[in-house]
């Protein structure tokens, strides 16, 4: 590095004639040329930036790389890896090179290699790895929507979903038109799961955190979900509900009335003798609906609480 500063400052230095002329006018003109020329020459190929300060050229096809190569290359999906410029394989001293000193992209760069041969290669063996990016096991690829047995989380080997209750006993392109069907829904399901796992109280009055179930009643257009649409359209909101404009919050009741509730939503009228008025109560912690809630048989002591949006 310091040899090639010592070079530029020698090129671009101008003489101490006493007298200057249109010559070397025109060799300055030229000396910057070529500057400009080789330094275009030894930009990155990958970022492409003007400042890039290349560390090394590629051993089959001479173009330039520096850091930010490791990045992406470990991202990459396409294998063999070569040169964004030209397309030539890359040496794998080079990949060496690059990731010699980060283990964590090196890591990612192999099992996308090793998950890029087994993809290829299904009928001599049909697992890939696990979708979840934090599992480094292996699942079969013709077993659906299943649990994997080292991370513990449901998922699609082939459309690398991650827990999706819509995917049980459906294909994945039986989930596409699904969700193409009902996009508002499917975005309220995930979002109040998501709700749930980081709102869920941690008190010991409280039962810990169970499995959460969709409305199936909602997906099958019962008169809950037409009710929702309806009040959506009085209040002058989008025919798509927006989620911004809504917030999660808590209802406990008897087991025997939450199938009736999913069904046909809540009936206002049946409360009446409450403590402030008439109307449905919810809570915006799940710590003052559990104590609404009562325990059901068919739950095994039990109880559970609705979701509202």
């Amino acid at each position: 590095c310091e040899d090639e500063v010592l070079q530029f400052l020698n090129e671009i230095t101008a003489t101490t004639d006493s007298t200057e002329s249109d010559d070397d006018d025109d060799d300055d003109d030229n000396d910057v040329t070529r500057f400009e020329t080789r330094r275009q020459e030894r930009r990155c190929v990958f970022c492409q930036q003007k400042s890039s300060i290349s560390t090394d050229v590629f051993r089959i096809c001479g173009h330039t790389f520096c850091r930010c190569t490791a990045r992406a290359l470990a991202t990459s999906c396409a294998f063999p890896l070569q040169c964004k410029a030209c397309q030539s394989n890359i040496h794998i001293r080079d990949i060496q090179t690059i990731f010699s000193n980060n283990e964590k992209l090196i890591m990612t760069l192999l099992k996308n290699s090793i998950q890029s041969y087994l993809t290829m290669d299904t009928q001599n063996d049909n697992r890939v790895f696990c979708p979840n990016s934090d599992c480094d096991g292996l699942i079969k690829l013709d077993n659906g929507y299943h649990m994997c047995l080292t991370c513990g989380q449901n998922v699609c080997p082939r459309c690398q979903v991650i827990d999706d209750e819509l995917h049980i006993d459906r294909t994945c392109d039986e989930v596409v038109e699904e969700k193409k069907h009902h996009p508002f829904l499917s975005e309220l399901f995930s979002a109040a799961r998501k709700f749930v796992k980081n709102n869920w109280p941690f008190d010991s009055i409280v039962q810990p955190m169970g499995t959460v179930f969709e409305n199936p009643y909602l997906r099958k257009e019962y008169q809950s979900l037409i009710r929702f649409y309806k009040a959506n359209q009085v209040l002058g909101y989008s025919v798509r509900p927006d989620l911004a404009k809504g917030f999660f919050a808590y209802h406990g009741s008897t087991t025997e009335a939450i199938v009736p509730i999913c069904q046909n939503g809540f009936d206002p009228n049946r409360r009446i003798n409450q403590v402030h008025g008439p109307g449905e109560y919810f809570g915006v912690s799940a710590l003052i609906s559990d104590a609404y809630t009562k325990k059901g048989i068919d739950y095994n002591g039990y109880s559970q609480v609705i979701i509202d949006f």
